[in-house]
């Protein structure tokens, strides 16, 4: 059986927008809740997180423009800036759905990725010759 191909704009938003597991699970929780307003508390008891992992995860989210806090007590919506990003999210849900495996699997070659990227980055950084302030 032939698995179809992850579409690119899935692979694209992933690589750009999504680091980790709790990220992913959270992220398509409050899309596919859009209506409902979550604590991170709700959202840790929902998805069975720890609630220092829940709070990590919505604070990136937060800072790539995907989630937003609103209210008093402060509670967790889907709100993606650009908006363009729904459209995004929206055929990552859908791959999600069919392509499980893969999906986690592509996130798996990312945190790779990232973190060969990182070791590159610090090995040339020991290299780079610094004035002294003396």
């Amino acid at each position: 059986m032939d698995v179809p191909e992850i579409p690119s704009v899935v692979t694209a938003f992933l690589l750009e927008y999504i680091e980790s597991y709790e990220e992913l699970e959270i992220l398509l929780l409050l899309r596919l809740e859009a209506t409902e307003v979550w604590s991170e508390t709700r959202i840790s008891d929902r998805l069975g997180l720890s609630a220092a992992l829940t709070a990590d995860a919505i604070s990136t989210l937060i800072a790539r423009g995907l989630v937003k806090r609103q209210g008093e007590r402060p509670r967790c919506v889907f709100a993606p800036c650009p908006e363009a990003l729904d459209e995004a999210v929206t055929a990552l849900a859908r791959s999600y759905t069919s392509q499980r495996l893969e999906i986690v699997k592509l996130m798996h070659s990312n945190a790779i990725k990232r973190m060969r990227t990182e070791a590159l980055r610090a090995f040339s950084d020991a290299f780079v010759l610094r004035k002294d302030d003396d």
